[in-house]
């Protein structure tokens, strides 16, 4: 992850959950071993609840196990006291920070309408037989949900009318489209 301007960046991969990792390999030495985060993964991580770590060792040894956890780092011990130099591979799992407001699907999304009202938005140009539907149902979908939302009056028709210009301009794009 980069730091830019006071925000990070952020790869992920595909999960049901909001999650972040962070890997690496790390060495053994004398049975123990204190590996630290980078510091960007220590900032995008919950307060709540530690990183869940898995280490791999790379060679003979009694066994490793994790001995203390942080949210800056974490010890790797070796089992029955012993004292091996090895080389390990390590893998962090922690929530994101901002899981909470993040890991919320939109009401929007949740319309049992929404995938019927895109397939009619998606639509294939190079079927010149018929048009796509403006908005495809969406601005029925959006107009609920402004009304559910707890807007004055003026701003909730200043939303309407944005809604409905975008409509206007989606129903003319299309009847314009050549054939």
């Amino acid at each position: 992850m980069k730091q830019f301007d006071s925000r990070y960046i952020i790869k992920y991969g595909t999960s049901n959950d909001v999650k972040v990792y962070a890997d690496g390999t790390a060495r053994l030495t004398n049975g123990s071993c204190r590996v630290n985060f980078a510091g960007d993964f220590s900032q995008v991580i919950s307060s709540s609840g530690n990183p869940t770590i898995t280490v791999t060792p790379y060679g003979a040894c009694n066994g490793v196990y994790i001995a203390e956890i942080d949210k800056t780092g974490f010890i790797v011990r070796e089992q029955n006291s012993g004292n091996s130099s090895v080389d390990f591979s390590w893998i962090a799992i922690a929530t994101r920070r901002d899981a909470e407001t993040v890991g919320k699907l939109p009401e929007l999304l949740r319309d049992k309408n929404f995938d019927d009202s895109m397939k009619k938005v998606m639509f294939n140009e190079s079927n010149t037989d018929s048009d796509a539907s403006p908005f495809g149902g969406m601005d029925r979908l959006c107009i609920m949900m402004i009304f559910r939302k707890k807007l004055n009056q003026r701003k909730r028709m200043n939303l309407i009318k944005v809604l409905m210009t975008i409509n206007i301009i989606l129903k003319t794009f299309s009847l314009h489209r050549c054939k």
